[in-house]
């Protein structure tokens, strides 16, 4: 999903030679095997914020969204976007960059995709012959049901 030019894919994914396949090379600690690990997990990140305003600053009817996109465009090495672009253009912006500024933090991505509605026609690109619209929402517990006859299980789940 990374543009060509992009700094971060080279910062976030990397080739593994003894396993034959990309690794993610994200928040890894270079400490020595057997070391104590000094990773951090990061919770609140800078780059999300822009994004998070950037998508406010959308909803608003703000041009300014972009102003947001290209600060990170611009830390990636990236040329910054038009600031003429359409809401449905900076949208797909907002949700291209969210894509790649914060792969592999925490299911962003798949939350991104549901809260704005988009989860069905991805992953039914990704998963053609597997994917399931219903697939959205988790099951309740069968312990739930059971302690709540109110409740009724999601579609999709019914035994």
């Amino acid at each position: 999903a990374f543009e060509e030019n992009d700094k971060r894919k080279e910062n976030f994914v990397r080739f593994e030679e003894t396993v034959n396949g990309y690794q993610i090379n994200k928040y890894r600690s270079d400490g020595e095997a057997g070391s104590a690990n000094n990773e951090y997990t990061s919770v609140l990140r800078l780059g999300e914020q822009y994004l998070n305003r950037a998508e406010a600053r959308l909803q608003l009817g703000l041009s300014t969204a972009v102003d947001d996109i290209n600060i990170l465009r611009r830390r990636a090495g990236l040329t910054d976007l038009s600031s003429g672009l359409s809401q449905s253009q900076a949208r797909a912006a907002i949700v291209q960059e969210r894509r790649v500024e914060l792969c592999f933090e925490w299911g962003d991505r798949w939350f991104t995709l549901k809260r704005l509605g988009l989860a069905d026609n991805v992953m039914k690109k990704a998963k053609p012959t597997t994917w399931k619209t219903f697939a959205q929402l988790y099951p309740l517990p069968t312990v739930e049901l059971q302690n709540n006859r109110q409740l009724t299980q999601n579609p999709g789940y019914n035994n």
